[in-house]
């Protein structure tokens, strides 16, 4: 027979605990979870005179790297040499890059990989060189084996550097729909090289803006206007010049949205801008666009939904669309998915504990959510976009 003073002691644990009168409540376990992780700019990666990669892994004796086979194969061939004259025992995996990489197989791969190598659970930090899809699946891989093991990201792609490697995202496709797996999992470090760049193609670095049209519309007067001065001169010189200004503020515009909510427990976020239409336009069979393309799209999309509110004029909305376009950007989605636009509205609302949570410009920097977007309006957007882009193609 209990005592009083357990009658007393098991009413108090159920008071404000929310659990079912009849319950027993056996425990209340607060869990904190600290995490740091550095990013740091740096200058030729793969020079052997150059430390921060082999530092990075806190000096490991043992180097298994995840790389993207669009690096090159004179970077490959650098990146061995480098680990030679650390005098550490490195093996790579390489990857095609691409959105079609990030699939469930490319995850086993790596996985029987990990183990092939007979990767130490945390003193062997894995290292990923590559573009946005190689780091999101070299990310997830990592954060189940064995429960998670670290890793560095290396990004080489304008689109990487001022946004996958920044976050603690990481995700794989499943059955054509856009990372419906995937996981949260901090790198040890993130390595911003810009050297990097001088490889890329053309529409690679266009693809970048993309990212960084939308973090300046959605947070940034300042950044809209460096988009202006500074993207032409970046796409010429491929980011090697006094261009670089434009990713230094973008990285840190990017930094400073993710740390306020890193793990997205506000639904609300302004970084969802450009995430609705664009993951149906980038999941076309074949793919039309890039992950910065399709964000440019949504972008201009929803500016011109937002200017049909009343929001924003008109006239704004026509000249963030004459820069998207100078700056060689896509500004319209192709006519197949035409029809899917709205049911990405609705798999996203899904996605944002459903509700659409819909973000709309009523200026450059302010970004306010709504719940009562109309199939309508977003067709009448599409409408006057494509006659936009017509009057300035023309």
């Amino acid at each position: 027979m209990a005592s009083h003073g357990s009658d007393r002691l098991n009413q108090r644990a159920l008071e404000g605990s929310g659990v079912i009168p009849g319950s027993d409540l056996l425990a209340s376990v607060n869990s904190t979870r600290a995490r740091t992780f550095t990013i740091t700019r740096t200058t030729d990666l793969l020079d052997p005179q150059n430390p921060a990669l082999h530092e990075a892994s806190g000096f490991a004796k043992r180097q298994l790297v995840v790389a993207d086979d669009g690096i090159g194969s004179a970077q490959l061939t650098r990146l061995h040499e480098y680990f030679r004259s650390c005098s550490v025992e490195a093996e790579t995996v390489v990857l095609p890059g691409g959105e079609h990489i990030k699939r469930w197989d490319s995850v086993e791969r790596l996985v029987d990989a990990f183990g092939a190598f007979g990767l130490i659970r945390r003193g062997e930090p894995v290292i990923i060189i590559g573009g946005g899809a190689v780091m999101d699946v070299g990310a997830f891989a990592c954060s189940i084996y064995r429960r998670g093991v670290p890793h560095i990201k290396v990004p080489t792609t304008v689109l990487g550097y001022v946004d996958a490697s920044l976050g603690i995202k990481s995700a794989v496709n499943l059955r054509g729909l856009k990372n419906r797996l995937g996981s949260f999992v901090e790198p040890v470090a993130v390595l911003l090289d810009p050297t990097f760049f001088r490889t890329l193609s053309q529409r690679d670095l266009v693809s970048g803006l993309g990212e960084i049209l939308k973090l300046a519309v959605g947070c940034s007067h300042r950044l809209l206007e460096d988009l202006r001065t500074h993207g032409p001169d970046g796409l010429a010189t491929k980011f090697q010049g006094s261009a670089l200004v434009l990713l230094d503020r973008a990285v840190a515009i990017m930094v400073d949205e993710l740390g306020v909510d890193l793990y997205e427990n506000d639904l609300e976020r302004v970084l969802d801008l450009g995430h609705t239409f664009s993951t149906v336009i980038e999941s076309t069979e074949p793919a039309c666009h890039s992950h910065g393309e399709a964000v440019a799209i949504d972008v201009v999309l929803t500016l011109m939904i937002s200017a049909g509110r009343g929001l924003i004029s008109f006239d704004d909305v026509a000249a963030i669309l004459r820069l998207a376009m100078a700056l060689g950007l896509p500004v319209s989605p192709p006519s197949e998915v035409d029809g899917l636009l709205w049911q990405s509205v609705e798999e996203r609302s899904q996605h944002r504990d459903g509700q659409q949570r819909f973000p709309l410009i009523a200026s450059v920097g302010e970004v306010h959510f709504v719940g009562d977007l109309m199939p309508e309006e977003v067709n009448s957007a599409l409408q006057r976009v494509r006659a936009l882009e017509k009057e300035e193609v023309c």
